[in-house]
């Protein structure tokens, strides 16, 4: 099997991540690449290694929310930046969150702070 056919049968999983200032993650610290908001293109591939350790939701993986409503619930002022979060292959998942091995930040959907405005969307107005 190729690499292209191999990604081409990768799953992919969209979900929302709330996160602090800078991209920072509320319960490891982790600071996430955030996307590019002046190019609009997506953040760095965030990858763990699966080696010896399974997806599981609250504890081990890269984690979402599966709505926007949820992330902007359980971020709460304490992360108020939500992102478009794409997750691609094997995922964990139940009612409220999905967890994935490989994941990037898309796009920044909601400040809880103030309203988003994208470059690019002032751009082409």
């Amino acid at each position: 099997m190729t690499a292209a056919k191999k990604k081409e049968e990768e799953e992919v999983t969209i979900v929302y991540k709330a996160l602090k200032d800078g991209g920072i993650s509320q319960y490891q610290g982790y600071q996430w690449p955030l996307p590019d908001e002046w190019n609009d293109t997506p953040g760095e591939w965030v990858e763990l290694d699966p080696t010896g350790r399974t997806l599981t939701v609250c504890d081990w993986g890269l984690h979402g929310y599966t709505t926007e409503d949820i992330a902007v619930r359980e971020g709460g002022t304490q992360c108020p930046f939500i992102y478009e979060m794409e997750i691609v292959g094997k995922t964990e998942n139940n009612r409220t969150k999905v967890c994935g091995y490989k994941a990037r930040l898309l796009r920044l959907v909601r400040n809880q702070d103030g309203p988003v405005v994208r470059f690019a969307d002032l751009v082409w107005q």
